[in-house]
């Protein structure tokens, strides 16, 4: 009997370890599938929704996202505090970041080349590019999860943990993320954030997305309008990426 049992326990562990395997091989074969897809999107314009909690009270942001390769990448965003309308723009054109919040006459400047030359990461620089959707993820812990339909689309659904960071103590640092690839184009369709204790701390949906068309290079430029304070970032950002 108790070898029966032995070998009842010695099979399912055997056919456990076969479908995992089995799990992470599809992982692996849709994960290229798509980024080979993906790599083919030289630009793209999306409706863009982000829902995220800030000191306890809910927020949604709606806008519009262009992105033209090989790094120029602009972000139409409002959302409401209250009474009062936020707007923000972030404009990229591949060398330098600029983000203008109107209602404030505030633009702050990040001078992306100097960044990426002292520090090493080019992140910032990538995360509209839509040919590295993984980017962000420990590449070791992608697990393919599920296939949604988003607009009468599949969506092929990922999770993972974010890349390690020294930061760990940060609020807003993740615990785990999932992200949804269309099967189709590869592009970026969803991505929510959990935090540790498996609540969700973000939110972005994407739609109405439109590849490989054309958009003007003046889309990514940016010129402060008068009255509108500057503010210098890059030191900043690399004291604390560092």
């Amino acid at each position: 009997m108790r070898i029966s049992r032995l070998c009842s326990v010695l099979i399912m562990v055997v056919c456990m370890g076969i479908a995992l395997v089995q799990a992470d091989q599809k992982t692996e074969e849709l994960i290229a599938k798509l980024e080979a897809k993906a790599n083919n999107i030289n630009s793209y314009r999306a409706d863009l929704t982000m829902n995220m909690e800030m000191m306890g009270q809910k927020m949604i942001y709606t806008g519009k996202l262009s992105f033209k390769k090989p790094n120029k990448s602009r972000m139409d965003m409002s959302t409401k505090m209250g009474a009062m309308d936020i707007q923000q723009t972030i404009i990229s054109d591949g060398k330098t970041v600029w983000s203008y919040q109107p209602h404030m006459k505030i633009a702050q400047k990040m001078d992306l080349e100097k960044m990426i030359a002292e520090t090493g990461n080019d992140n910032k620089q990538k995360n509209a590019d839509p040919s590295t959707p993984f980017q962000n993820l420990n590449r070791d812990s992608i697990t393919y999860i599920r296939t949604d339909k988003i607009d009468g689309k599949d969506v092929y659904i990922f999770r993972g943990i974010p890349q390690a960071t020294e930061k760990k103590d940060m609020p807003l640092i993740p615990a785990k993320i999932e992200i949804g690839l269309n099967a189709d184009s590869g592009m970026l369709s969803k991505m929510v954030m959990f935090n540790k204790e498996g609540k969700e701390m973000m939110s972005q949906s994407y739609s109405n997305v439109k590849v490989n068309i054309d958009i003007p290079d003046s889309e990514f430029e940016f010129t402060p309008p008068k009255g509108v304070q500057v503010l210098d970032i890059t030191e900043g950002t690399i004291n604390m990426m560092k």
